[in-house]
């Protein structure tokens, strides 16, 4: 079977910019990787955002943190 993702060490490797990690969208964000994902769609997010399917195994051998940016807001709908 597949590793479980270590969502802690991921979240402990995270930066952020332009938001921060009591905003309540992240915390959202760190609820759903935790409770809704399944293995295979953790694996998939992180192929997507991150080029790698798998994290390393301890915080050392993380070469760079995971960051979350915030977009800037916009005065334009996008809707429209």
């Amino acid at each position: 079977g597949r590793a479980q993702m270590n969502v802690d060490l991921l979240q402990k490797m995270t930066k952020y910019q332009g938001c921060s990690a009591s905003d309540k969208h992240i915390q959202f964000f760190w609820q759903i990787m935790r409770n809704r994902f399944d293995e295979f769609e953790k694996a998939k997010f992180l192929k997507f955002v991150w080029g790698r399917a798998r994290l390393p195994v301890r915080a050392a051998d993380f070469e760079t943190h995971f960051t979350i940016n915030s977009l800037p807001a916009s005065s334009k709908n996008p809707d429209a």
